[in-house]
């Protein structure tokens, strides 16, 4: 017998403790889930929330493995069936209320631009696949301009289902095949996984922080952390009051400290998640014989009753921001954040008190026992159906609203046409309309809010109306080097380099027009995300250590090449970390100066390209808006954009290249629409359309004088 009277052996063989009420943990989830809301609410000292998830994973490890346990060692057996039908009376009909309602909100309010991967996203979610969704979608370059997934939060518990299908079959395993030692194997089979995961996740995190963040394998030993409690369960209980104390005290620092200093450059779960899962393990500890000095504060009727929702808040609190931020327009102030708060607790409460408790407690017929287990399809199939409802609608809206059945070709006079010249060689015409004389137009549209004027001639295909789907010759994140392929006139003498980042390859298309039609080749040197200059950058917070690399190898190319012309293009002071006693604007600056002198050395003539202005707005979202116009659909000029240019202007003269100001071929008078004549300008907030290249390659040709 333990100290609390609780049966340990019978017949010789240990039974862990069964899973019995503690209003401490109901307290540890309202601590969970309230980071997490603060921490995606951006309110100030939470920047950190993210780890509440980390706490959920321990305290949920820690409740399923007792459970599980417990019912191995006194019956030894595993009821595999009636576990998974419990998981699906507790998570199943929540989950999909959430999908479904989210779902049909997107399709009512959102624009149709966004409907078809909200819905794509759900049924990911609905298969508890999302995390792998999301690792897919967040590590390709090309979908960061992918608006947030107002489901992106159920990547959680598609890592907390995966490990529940893992772990309740292993535990059925060993307890068959070692009888005898059947709890040594457990111990020892979890202790492996929790190590081997805990490296992987170190080494995932370094090397695609993105993957690692979703990943059900770089998370796993976070669950097994509160497996291993739940195997020390008898001896937890007989901890010290000196030692619960403390282990309160420590686990609430350490959780405190992890939501306090850890933000979106945190490398995370990596190493930093140890700080939040030993906190909440902490905690778990010392509540195990029950409530103790500082402790006590979770068993607060109040704190119990926030953790006894706070599945329902967390199933909606992420929604509800998303959605709401879309609907104002901008993010948040502190009042409409309160306002979005009060509204994500009020829908929590009635899905938990009409939705989720009822189900979950067998309050409705039918649901008992195993046949619980029927949840699992009947749920995903009305997510599907639900959603694809959702789909139709959104694109009935669309199709009624923009006529967008039929797609408008270009104007004649903005097709590129092929023709023979005497030599019987290929020449080009170029589309060469006055740019300037219709983005005025648009202006003037913009000025009288009026609608935009659908159909365009590319927005069915703007997803894919970027220089990417033509031109694959560019180093993605983790490469330090490209393969060259000539562009342009491919047998030409004359020789162009194109060197920089994705505003590099932009330009590319157009570039590509002009060695064809005046007779020079192109060499792309392109490096997503890289600024061609001699800076310090970084991605989403996280270093980008391939970019140096690449810099060097580019200069040793251009010194074999030795090109008559290098035009060099980039994205201004983006994400640029300055060394110690400068500015970023004086280490970009700096970097350009010494870049653009180390180029010039290897040519007679280097073309600086500006950068043009980004936009606030996703191109497809402002176009499919329920009430946008060619007015909500028009960009400001941003002041980052004109630092950006002046201090490269400034290095560019310091080392005697041509800097060449090309806003005008997208903005007049810091102003730019979306839409010229038919033709929607960007393909995403940052890059313009493939189309819109072509449309302006004869005025860049002019600009750069790279004729014979």
């Amino acid at each position: 017998m333990d100290e609390a009277g609780a049966q340990t052996t019978v017949g010789g063989k240990q039974i862990l403790p069964a899973l019995a009420p503690r209003p401490d943990v109901q307290g540890l989830r309202a601590l969970a889930v309230c980071v997490v809301i603060v921490g995606h609410a951006h309110i100030a000292g939470f920047t950190g929330g993210y780890v509440g998830v980390d706490v959920f994973f321990v305290v949920s490890g820690y409740l399923i493995s007792t459970l599980l346990l417990h019912e191995a060692t006194s019956t030894g057996r595993v009821r595999v069936g009636a576990f998974y039908a419990r998981r699906a009376r507790r998570i199943l009909p929540a989950a999909g209320l959430m999908l479904a309602v989210t779902s049909v909100f997107a399709a009512v309010e959102l624009p149709w631009s966004r409907v078809p991967a909200i819905v794509g996203d759900s049924r990911w979610a609905a298969f508890f696949l999302a995390n792998v969704h999301f690792s897919q979608v967040g590590t390709d370059y090309f979908e960061q301009d992918r608006a947030t997934s107002p489901v992106q939060h159920t990547w959680s518990l598609a890592v907390e289902e995966q490990f529940y299908l893992v772990w309740p079959l292993a535990l059925l395993l060993v307890f068959w095949l070692f009888a005898r030692r059947r709890l040594l194997v457990t111990r020892i089979v979890l202790v492996t996984a929790w190590s081997a995961s805990l490296v992987w996740s170190v080494f995932l995190t370094d090397r695609s922080p993105v993957a690692a963040y979703f990943s059900s394998a770089t998370r796993a030993w976070e669950l097994a952390t509160g497996a291993l409690l739940a195997l020390a369960g008898h001896q937890l209980s007989r901890l010290s009051a000196w030692a619960r104390h403390v282990l309160v005290v420590l686990g609430m620092a350490a959780i405190a400290a992890a939501v306090g200093w850890y933000d979106e450059s945190t490398a995370f779960p990596g190493w930093h998640a140890a700080l939040p899962v030993a906190g909440a393990a902490a905690l778990l500890a010392a509540g195990a014989a029950g409530p103790v000095g500082a402790g006590r504060v979770l068993t607060l009727p109040p704190v119990r009753y926030v953790g006894d929702i706070s599945y329902s808040l967390y199933l909606w609190h992420w929604p509800v921001l998303i959605m709401g931020a879309f609907l104002i327009g901008h993010r948040p102030d502190v009042r409409q954040t309160a306002a979005l708060i009060v509204v994500m607790g009020a829908v929590s409460v009635l899905a938990y008190h009409l939705v989720e408790n009822p189900i979950r407690h067998q309050r409705l017929p039918g649901l008992g026992g195993l046949r619980g287990l029927a949840l699992w399809p009947v749920v995903l199939v009305l997510v599907l159906a639900v959603s694809g409802g959702a789909a139709s609608y959104a694109q009935r809206r669309f199709d009624s609203r923009f006529q967008a059945g039929a797609e408008e070709q270009l104007d004649p006079q903005l097709a590129v046409h092929h023709t023979r010249g005497a030599s019987g060689r290929a020449d080009l015409q170029l589309p060469d309309p006055d740019v300037g004389s219709l983005i005025d137009a648009s202006l003037v549209d913009a000025d009288h809010r009026r609608p935009i004027a659908f159909p365009l001639a590319n927005f069915k295909h703007l997803g894919r109306d970027l220089w990417q789907t033509k031109f694959d010759c560019y180093a993605g994140w983790e490469d330090r080097k490209v393969r060259l392929c000539p562009r342009g006139d491919r047998r030409a003498t004359r020789t162009v380099v194109l060197y920089g980042d994705s505003h590099a390859g932009m330009w590319l298309p157009p570039l590509d027009l002009l060695g064809r039609r005046d007779g020079f080749r192109v060499i792309p040197l392109i490096k997503l995300g890289c600024a061609p200059f001699d800076v310090k950058q970084l991605h989403g917070g996280a270093p980008l250590p391939a970019c140096p690399p690449f810099r060097s190898w580019a200069l040793d190319r251009m010194r074999v090449l030795r090109p008559d012309v290098v035009v060099v293009a980039y994205r201004g002071l983006l994400e640029v970390v300055a060394p110690s006693g400068q500015s970023v604007e004086e280490a970009w600056r700096a970097g350009a100066r010494t870049s653009l002198r180390d180029i010039a050395t290897f040519t007679p003539r280097v073309e600086v390209i500006s950068d043009i202005t980004s936009l606030d707005f996703s191109p497809g979202d402002c176009l499919t808006a329920p009430r946008s116009n060619t007015a909500s659909c028009t960009q400001r000029q941003q002041s980052v954009t004109e630092t950006g240019n002046d201090l490269t202007r400034d290095a560019a003269r310091a080392t005697g290249a041509r800097f060449i100001d090309v806003t005008g071929l997208v903005c007049r008078r810091k102003r730019c629409p979306l839409v010229v004549d038919h033709v929607v300008t960007y393909r995403d907030p940052w890059h313009i359309s493939l189309t819109w290249s072509k449309v302006i390659a004869a005025e860049l040709g002019r600009r750069l004088r790279l004729q014979g």
